[in-house]
């Protein structure tokens, strides 16, 4: 059983397909099909049910998968013993949930990579859940959550980056409200969100009852139907800033007594941290210590 092999297959789980594995290792995928096909007879056992073009674990595979995960690490944490720290190298995968990986990733890694240019650094998005799972997989490195309790993630360690502002949203004036009813429709993110069931607070506490409601799995779209009148909403301060300056957004102040909205540094509490998963930790903490709170009563 050779590191190549275990690299490839959870390659291939990574993206449900031979090819892109392939594409993504720089090998061809006839590779891949071979590295796959000798860890099958060595197990003696098939990893993958092949039904026509799709692919999927067998019961084998998923045990599997969780023992490659371990052993890559493992061997990760072997090649860097040697390794000075100030040279990071290697390949981290940073979780996130949309609004974070928008408006706060960018500048983090701008500034990690331009510290340590050998570093490949990739990025998942997903809710906090989702992210939560992720870590616990070995699928993500290192997350940064959105979230009002640090003490959610029993396995996770966490630390409270910041406590993010919260705004509600509404058009401008000059844009009427659209539908018949005077109620405005409640646009909420995807459940999941550590932030929606303060949005139902925040109507509950404020006596507004809505028209209707809508999902969206997507912050950009939310704030695109809110600034056409189609709705209300709460979002992170940081995702609306440009639309407040420039007036393309009503905005006003949420908070609620003992309850804030926080940005939180997480990994899981077992994971070596390698010097790279260090270095992209420390420039983390850099950056939001560096973050100004957006005076919006301004605008």
């Amino acid at each position: 059983m050779e590191i190549r092999q275990l690299h490839s297959f959870v390659k291939v789980v990574e993206y449900e397909s031979f090819s892109k594995a392939a594409s993504s290792l720089d090998y061809a995928q006839s590779t891949i099909t071979s590295h796959i096909k000798q860890l099958e007879e060595e197990l003696g056992a098939p990893l993958f049910d092949r039904l026509g073009k799709k692919i999927r674990l067998t019961e084998v595979g998923e045990h599997f998968l969780q023992k490659a995960r371990q052993m890559l690490e493992l061997y990760e944490e072997s090649r860097h013993i040697a390794i000075p720290s100030q040279n990071p190298e290697g390949t981290l995968t940073i979780g996130a949930p949309e609004s974070l990986a928008v408006y706060r990733l960018p500048q983090i890694m701008q500034a990690f990579r331009r510290s340590y240019p050998h570093v490949y650094l990739t990025l998942k998005v997903g809710d906090c859940p989702d992210l939560n799972e992720y870590i616990q997989n070995g699928e993500v490195d290192v997350a940064i959550l959105l979230d009002i309790d640090l003490n959610t993630y029993e396995d996770l360690e966490t630390e409270l980056l910041l406590k993010e502002q919260m705004v509600m949203v509404e058009a401008p004036e000059d844009i009427p409200l659209q539908g018949e009813s005077s109620e405005p429709t409640a646009l909420y993110t995807e459940k999941g969100c550590s932030y929606r069931l303060l949005f139902d607070d925040y109507l509950l506490h404020h006596q507004i009852t809505p028209h209707h409601s809508m999902e969206f799995w997507s912050v950009e779209a939310i704030k695109q139907c809110v600034k056409c009148g189609l709705g209300i909403a709460l979002l992170p301060a940081i995702t609306v800033e440009e639309e407040i300056e420039h007036g393309k957004l009503k905005v006003q102040e949420w908070s609620k007594p003992g309850v804030d909205v926080m940005s939180i540094l997480a990994t899981h509490k077992s994971k070596w941290k390698s010097p790279a998963m260090k270095a992209f930790m420390e420039t983390t903490r850099e950056y939001f210590q560096g973050v100004n709170e957006f005076d919006y009563t301004k605008k």
